[in-house]
């Protein structure tokens, strides 16, 4: 089955492999097919969580939400179009997320 959009919010933060993703996403989108990612990202460097020994792939985070992900760049899509093009590309800050996060802190301590 094709499909006409494709959506994913908040969710190739938790995978590895952006080509094969990719090239996934596009066998499943028609011709005319449309991709829209929103994702969690870094400014500038791609993250991977399970770098380094005591860092944050030991944490909470890392054990249970992000176990094998990548935080990705900003730009790291950019780099995998051989199957999907990227027809526009968005920066939105981070700062709502940021409080967002800070305050389901205070009520999980």
């Amino acid at each position: 089955q094709k499909f006409d959009r494709v959506i994913s919010i908040e969710m190739f933060e938790h995978m590895r492999n952006y080509q094969l993703l990719l090239q996934n996403v596009a066998s499943w989108l028609k011709p005319s097919g449309l991709l829209f990612v929103q994702i969690l990202c870094h400014r500038n460097f791609p993250f991977d969580y399970a770098a380094g020994k005591g860092g944050v792939a030991n944490g909470w985070l890392g054990r249970n939400f992000f176990s094998g992900g990548i935080i990705p760049s900003d730009d790291l899509l950019l780099y995998f179009q051989d199957d999907v093009f990227i027809a526009d590309h968005w920066r939105i800050s981070g700062v709502h997320y940021q409080k967002t996060l800070e305050a389901w802190l205070l009520r999980l301590d």
